[in-house]
């Protein structure tokens, strides 16, 4: 039941999104870090499928099965990918008990019966005692073949196909929880960047007075202030300021902190999208550390740079 719920709600996920409010699409994101397993045992064998997954700039899966059904590697590989974004994935299925290709042997009943000719010439031939026996035909088996008797293909493969879907679901399962946990986090630590982000332009908007007064002060230290004429400081003060201005550098900060936000509660990869919104905000970031003359905006700015660290690591298991 929780498996048709589930692919229900992601045939429908675009519709919530666009017409709540409530952000029921949390549960759909995806961490790439999970482990999942299933085992089942049908007709007297046990088929165990595992499945890790692991951070990887692409989606890559690698299968390792037994020799017996190796033509359904492919089959698995498109189970898994429709349920994976990006990670690698390694899969790992064992079959034991009875196995789905049957070895039987078969007599060659004319070759042995030349062969126990021969070997009766040959005693004659050297006045041996005794007649040929079963063990003297086993001592030669080319009258014995061994042949392989498969089942029915389509009927194991569905088998095998089935416990590998009950291992993704599983595998989904933790990377869905772990995805709860990391999104948790990445909005909580947002949050913090975003009121950094507030105090620094609460300190923007004060430097233009803040360069005034230093400017006055120092002119006072030299004694010069009447000397100078206010246009003049004037014009000074704002070539000053035009070349430490960083309303453009927050304004682009605040856009990318919305789009940020938003994209955490979007369904699918979204990783490599909060990626690339990490890598504009840190350019903003250095640009105003750049431009930065004051000592408190300086500290706001090393601040900023530490929680975009800490995402930028967190977004990194994001699909």
């Amino acid at each position: 039941m929780e498996k048709q719920a589930y692919a229900i709600l992601l045939n429908i996920s675009s519709y919530i999104n666009a017409h709540h409010t409530e952000r029921m699409c949390l549960l759909l994101v995806m961490s790439m870090t999970g482990f999942g397993r299933s085992q089942q045992e049908r007709n007297g064998r046990i088929v165990t499928v595992e499945i890790k997954s692991v951070n990887h700039r692409y989606a890559e899966v690698i299968c390792r099965l037994p020799k017996s059904i190796q033509h359904v590697e492919e089959p698995l590989k498109k189970i898994i990918q429709r349920s994976v974004g990006r990670g690698r994935v390694e899969v790992w299925i064992s079959v034991t008990g009875d196995a789905f290709t049957k070895q039987r042997y078969a007599a060659n009943v004319e070759l042995a019966h030349s062969l126990v000719m021969a070997l009766r010439q040959i005693k004659e031939a050297e006045q041996l005692a005794g007649d040929v026996s079963l063990h003297d035909l086993l001592q030669r088996e080319e009258w014995l073949s061994v042949t392989e008797q498969n089942e029915d293909a389509s009927e194991w493969t569905s088998f095998v196909e089935e416990v590998c879907q009950e291992a993704t679901w599983n595998l989904q399962q933790m990377k869905r929880e772990e995805g709860k946990a990391l999104q948790d986090d990445l909005q909580a630590r947002m949050t913090t960047f975003d009121n950094l982000i507030a105090n620094i332009i609460s300190i923007e908007t004060n430097v233009a007075e803040a360069y005034k007064t230093r400017i006055q002060k120092r002119l006072s230290e030299w004694g010069i202030t009447e000397q100078v004429e206010e246009q003049r400081l004037l014009t000074e003060m704002a070539m000053l300021i035009d070349k430490a201005d960083i309303s453009e550098e927050c304004t682009r900060l605040q856009s990318h902190i919305k789009q940020f936000q938003q994209t955490l509660y979007e369904n699918g990869s979204i990783g490599r999208k909060l990626d690339f919104l990490i890598q504009e905000l840190n350019r903003e970031v250095n640009t105003i550390g750049s431009k930065s003359q004051d000592a408190k905006l300086s500290s706001f700015v090393v601040e900023c740079k530490t929680v975009l660290e800490k995402i930028r690591e967190q977004v990194q298991n994001l699909e």
